[in-house]
């Protein structure tokens, strides 16, 4: 799980501010004229930034479910045996 904070923490800092950069002339323009038609030209006309920033929220989506689904319903059974295993090879090393 701490690998998935990691990785969504890298392309928010890489992909998701490079998106925002090259959106920053449609955030000017929302700034005088707020519509969300002017929102989603701004997206249409700019897909790799679009790309990028639908990548970083779905990660940060994908993240929060996994932590949800872990603090309601606990670890699956696949996650256990996972644990089970790293701790019997940690305890076999020692």
């Amino acid at each position: 799980m701490r690998r998935l904070w990691w990785l969504t923490l890298g392309l928010w800092l890489t992909v998701g501010s490079a998106s925002l950069w090259n959106l920053r002339r449609t955030f000017e323009q929302l700034s005088v004229y707020f519509t969300w038609t002017a929102i989603r030209y701004g997206l249409a006309f700019n897909r790799p930034a679009a790309a990028g920033l639908g990548l970083c929220l779905g990660m940060t989506v994908v993240l929060l479910v996994r932590e949800s689904r872990h603090l309601i319903w606990g670890l699956s059974r696949r996650d256990r045996a996972q644990l089970s295993q790293a701790l019997h090879q940690s305890n076999s090393r020692q």
